[in-house]
């Protein structure tokens, strides 16, 4: 896959910008391809948006008067290379960075209700912070004060215990909080909508 994505991104060093609306269509095709790589709002995205194609009009009085009418000639003058170079140097930069490190992570943007934007990474370590989080969460909840202090104590216990041992020795307290508690933990946990979702 990473290869088509090369040659796609190698398709697009091929700059040559006349005016503005090449400018526009060549960045609507390396955004296309860059949001596939990177997702949307990425820096790479933002580089090249930034890219300004600017056409100055100007008079010119070389060989005005060598002209039948004798009139200046109004010519124009445009920063086209300096963006060529620009989008050239972005695009080099991308390939350069898929070589070396390979295809990377996507990120999904959220929009919460309020218009924070909230990044996240698809990936396994993120799902498990979640569950951890819950979990915790969780014991916060349903467990007083002395009852948490207790389970810390055994996960921070430095004998020669496995962690099958200390699993053993989290499970016998919970169990000897009672059995509501120990069902009302396993039930928060389970039924929790980023559990399911």
């Amino acid at each position: 896959m990473i290869n088509k994505y090369l040659e796609s991104l190698d398709e697009l060093k091929q700059i040559y910008f006349n005016s503005g609306t090449d400018l526009k269509i060549w960045k609507n095709k390396a955004i296309s391809i860059i949001n596939i790589i990177y997702g949307e709002g990425s820096k790479y995205e933002d580089q090249i948006n930034q890219i300004k194609y600017i056409d100055t009009p100007s008079i010119s009085f070389i060989n005005a008067y060598e002209d039948e009418d004798k009139r200046p000639r109004l010519t124009s003058k445009s920063n086209s290379k300096e963006c060529e170079q620009q989008a050239r140097e972005i695009i080099e930069n991308i390939i350069h960075i898929l070589k070396v490190f390979g295809l990377p992570e996507k990120k999904e943007v959220l929009k919460a209700s309020n218009g924070i934007n909230i990044n996240l990474n698809q990936n396994q370590s993120q799902n498990q912070n979640i569950s951890i989080n819950i979990i915790l969460e969780t014991l916060q909840n349903e467990l007083t004060g002395r009852q948490l202090k207790e389970i810390q104590e055994i996960l921070n216990e430095q004998n020669n215990d496995t962690q099958e041992g200390k699993k053993s020795k989290v499970i016998s307290k919970l169990k000897s909080f009672g059995s509501d508690v120990l069902s009302n933990i396993v039930a928060n946990i389970i039924t929790n909508p980023s559990i399911l979702g």
